[in-house]
């Protein structure tokens, strides 16, 4: 009974000190140190006459379990929170801080194996739980130029399996929207087109959806089929 009650302080102790970490209370070196030598003994109990496939289960059972769920609920309450009371693009920058700041996090006192699980449960309740926000956003941002946001959400959304393919049809529509006009515009009567200016103006919306593409989404092929597809209908 002692021990558990002993087990059961010590988990509750370390798990919640990556909360007050979180929150941007100040933290030295001594704090560091003290949650990473507690990681790293409850890495050395396992180590203790296990199997090896046994050894990491002290620590996934008494810290790591609890220091996810925590992480989970602490995000999935402070991106609802934050997309209340911001815009998305202000949300894309905390998501990217969030995200970098648990990698760290996960260097200064984690062990390893941690690692991966991490970086899926944060990636779920930063970007996954509002996909909905993000593609609603993104056509203002095609809509007013926001390219650097636009890269933001991007960099984003690529980390979800399959997350891109509505963002490369949103984009693929919006080059088409955009190089219809264009078109439109160089009609010098109903029936009457402007070769030269046709041909104009179709190069600058190439152009300048090719700079986007290159810039903001790092010449991924979906969405060079995408601008492709839009500019030359197949």
């Amino acid at each position: 009974m002692e021990r558990t009650h002993v087990d059961t302080s010590v988990k509750s102790g370390h798990t919640s000190s990556p909360k007050t970490d979180r929150k941007g209370t100040e933290w030295g070196s001594r704090e560091y140190r003290l949650i990473k030598t507690a990681v790293e003994s409850f890495v050395q109990l396992g180590l203790k006459g296990n199997a090896p496939e046994a050894r990491l289960l002290v620590y996934s059972q008494n810290f790591e379990h609890h220091f996810l769920a925590e992480t989970t609920s602490y995000y999935t309450s402070e991106s609802q929170v934050f997309l209340q009371q911001n815009p998305v693009p202000e949300y894309l920058k905390k998501a990217q801080k969030r995200l970098k700041d648990e990698q760290e996090r996960c260097d200064k006192y984690l062990n390893e194996s941690t690692r991966s699980e991490l970086e899926k449960r944060c990636l779920q309740v930063l970007v996954e739980q509002h996909l909905e926000i993000f593609y609603s956003e993104f056509q203002n941002l095609l809509d007013n130029d926001k390219n650097e946001d636009i890269g933001r959400m991007y960099e984003l959304v690529y980390r979800l399996e399959g997350g891109l393919k509505h963002l490369k049809q949103l984009l693929e529509d919006h080059i088409l929207r955009v190089g219809l006009k264009a078109v439109q515009s160089c009609q010098e009567s109903k029936d009457s087109v402007d070769p030269k200016s046709y041909v104009q103006a179709l190069l600058d919306v190439h152009r300048k959806y090719n700079d986007l593409v290159n810039k903001s989404f790092d010449k991924n092929s979906l969405f060079v089929q995408a601008l492709d597809k839009a500019c030359t209908g197949s």
